[in-house]
């Protein structure tokens, strides 16, 4: 069960609809965004999901699921990619990288994250 929120699919599509990052990735339907979001707060926050604040669902919508779907056309079925994130620390590089990764094992695709703060010279 989800937020009151997110029960509102109306709402949803309405914020998937008015994220920046919604124009800039391929046609992709509204629907196939929150049938996808709402696997990841279950999935995600199977404790949690019934609280989760506008905020945390506005970051998966219009943002987890927007570079998500960018990452999946820049790979194919034959290839392997390297996508790398960058920005300033504290930003939410590890938890994004994290959501990213769950939501590729939601579509039976396999991704790993490596961190540079795990290297040191």
């Amino acid at each position: 069960m989800l937020s009151s929120f997110a029960k509102c699919e109306a709402d949803i599509i309405k914020l998937i609809k008015g994220g920046s990052l919604y124009k800039s990735t391929k046609e992709r339907s509204p629907e196939e965004y929150v049938k996808l979001g709402k696997k990841l707060v279950e999935s995600s926050h199977p404790s949690q999901s019934e609280s989760l604040s506008p905020h945390e669902l506005s970051t998966i919508y219009t943002l987890y699921l927007p570079v998500l779907f960018w990452a999946l056309d820049q790979v194919s079925a034959d290839s392997c990619r390297v996508i790398g994130i960058n920005a300033p620390q504290g930003s939410g590089k590890t938890t994004l990288t994290r959501n990213l990764v769950k939501l590729f094992e939601l579509l039976q695709l396999k991704a790993v994250a490596i961190s540079f703060d795990d290297f040191y010279l």
